[in-house]
């Protein structure tokens, strides 16, 4: 029998990283994945479930990241915190950590000291550095959209798709559409199976 997945509160103000690390986690290691963009909201979450894990990540609004991992851990200790930039020694991860790294970190706190940002999947710096248009971007090529097609759906010229598309390509490490999709698709940024419809023939 397959044991049930653990609880998870992710707390960031960063709608794309919940996403991503809710399919993944949620996908990969089986957790029951809830998140909060509030700092207060998260609090009050972690009071009424009492999650096995909570994962950080900045920005946190109402509250500095820092406050509210120091809150949950005073005020229920048995809960691990895991706070992507933060310290190594009070449970945290590099910002560059992969998903299997802070999935280890999550699952008892051995994955924090091995965290080196060196995994197959590192999504964190990714996500941290796209823009919400070049996200914009990347889900509508998901979709299998041409340049010109998105341009419209955005509003705004071919060329500025196009510049969008090859800023997206560079902090991908990416030379052409398929890496992108690839690479968004296994990092967690899209759904595998909107990749397999956005890649061309």
């Amino acid at each position: 029998m397959t044991r049930r997945g653990r609880s998870l509160l992710i707390a960031t103000s960063d709608q794309l990283f919940a996403e991503a690390a809710s399919w993944y986690l949620a996908r990969r290691s089986r957790w029951s994945v809830r998140t909060a963009a509030d700092a207060l909201e998260a609090l009050g979450a972690v009071s009424k479930s009492r999650p096995d894990a909570v994962l950080v990540l900045p920005p946190l609004s109402r509250l500095p990241h820092g406050a509210f991992a120091t809150q949950v851990r005073r005020r229920w200790p048995g809960i691990v915190v895991v706070v992507v930039g933060g310290r190594t020694r009070e449970g945290g991860v590099p910002a560059d950590a992969a998903f299997d790294d802070i999935a280890a970190a999550l699952a008892g706190g051995a994955g924090a000291e091995r965290a080196s940002g060196l995994g197959a999947n590192r999504a964190l710096p990714t996500l941290a550095t796209l823009t919400p248009r070049q996200r914009h971007v990347l889900s509508l090529l998901a979709l299998g959209l041409e340049p010109r097609q998105i341009a419209a759906r955005m509003g705004v010229s071919p060329n500025t798709v196009r510049t969008h598309m090859q800023r997206l390509y560079r902090r991908l490490g990416a030379h052409r559409r398929l890496d992108v999709l690839r690479i968004a698709a296994r990092h967690g940024l899209i759904d595998p199976d909107e990749g397999a419809r956005g890649a061309p023939a």
